[in-house]
């Protein structure tokens, strides 16, 4: 049983963000089935820098056109994505000196920052995206 549903509460209407959104969601899933049949420490590692990895590239392409339609919230919306980033810092570095429950503290962490995040923070700007034509846009160029 997956850990996120990637549902209507999660789409923003705006498929290249959907996308990464979904395929964090996918990521996530996949590493709580992993950790549910009781993965090794170096996979665990691995899957969370894979998560890792993708959530900073997902904020800075949030960021990139933060920054190119002028969002209003960008100091904020930055800052969610600065402190996820240092939490998640933080949780692998204990996780590497030997904190045996960690991978489910991450993951829990992860799918829940996750969710909140797009409910109440990306959802804010949804209509500025979608007035900018994204919502028209698969794979906007850079």
């Amino acid at each position: 049983m997956p850990l996120i549903n990637f549902d209507d509460s999660l789409k923003l209407g705006i498929p290249e963000i959907d996308k990464q959104h979904e395929f964090f969601v996918y990521l996530t899933n996949k590493l709580h089935k992993e950790i549910s049949e009781d993965i090794s420490y170096e996979d665990a590692i691995q899957y969370i820098d894979e998560l890792f990895k993708y959530a900073k590239y997902h904020f800075s392409k949030e960021e990139f056109y933060f920054k190119r339609y002028g969002y209003v919230n960008l100091p904020e919306h930055v800052n969610e994505h600065n402190k996820f980033v240092n939490d998640i810092e933080k949780f692998r570095k204990e996780y590497l000196s030997d904190s045996a429950s960690l991978p489910y503290d991450i993951l829990s962490f992860m799918a829940n920052w996750f969710v909140t995040h797009i409910k109440e923070s990306d959802m804010k700007y949804r209509d500025l995206f979608i007035q900018k034509g994204m919502e028209k846009l698969i794979n906007r160029p850079e």
